[in-house]
């Protein structure tokens, strides 16, 4: 498995603070599997809690990431 995506990715930094210029709203996370399927789509103001600031949210997403790695 490449760690290289192959669409881009947006990244925020210090310089940018993209956080700050998007008023600090969040984005939906949408989770793909190996052949580009969607597997988990996770709406920003959904029931999921996305705050990647909580350690228990942050394992939640690292285990749904896996089971979409999974995926036939």
């Amino acid at each position: 498995m490449s760690d290289v995506a192959a669409y881009p990715l947006f990244q925020d930094t210090t310089e940018v603070n993209a956080w700050a210029q998007q008023g600090g709203g969040k984005d939906d996370f949408f989770v793909y599997d190996r052949q580009g399927r969607l597997q988990v789509w996770l709406p920003a103001n959904g029931t999921v809690d996305t705050d990647l600031s909580v350690p228990a949210n942050v394992e939640n997403l690292r285990k749904l990431l896996q089971e979409a790695a999974k995926a036939p």
